[in-house]
């Protein structure tokens, strides 16, 4: 179900440790505050908004972007396509996650934000 969080972070790209811009930093710094704290609904719920915020002012699109929205735009964007390709899976499993009956466990949650990092790694390098 998760399998695109099983994939490695080098078959994209590989993850700069380099510096990142104001609002990759931010977001960073949110999820690594996340992941310290005991899991519950609210913390998913947190990390969404925080995935969202950062899409949403990274690529340019509505807040309230749908699915839809996020897969036109980032498929204009100048990106490495399997890049492209996770950022689309991990908000689809979000939305599957929030709007469906799947429910998260503490490991699937570190899983969900540690695919985030990476990404936000990927597309925020100054």
């Amino acid at each position: 179900m998760f399998d695109f969080l099983k994939k490695k972070k080098e078959e994209a790209t590989e993850v700069h440790d380099g510096k990142y811009n104001v609002l990759g930093q931010t977001v960073l710094k949110k999820l690594k505050a996340l992941k310290k704290q005991r899991y519950n609904q609210k913390l998913f719920d947190d990390f969404g908004w925080a995935l969202k915020v950062y899409v949403s002012k990274r690529f340019h699109m509505n807040h309230e972007y749908t699915q839809e929205d996020l897969e036109k735009e980032i498929k204009k964007k100048k990106i490495h396509k399997e890049i492209k390709e996770r950022m689309i899976n991990l908000s689809s499993m979000v939305d599957e996650v929030k709007y469906g009956d799947i429910t998260l466990n503490k490991q699937v949650f570190s899983d969900f934000v540690e695919e985030a990092e990476d990404l936000i790694k990927l597309t925020s390098v100054e």
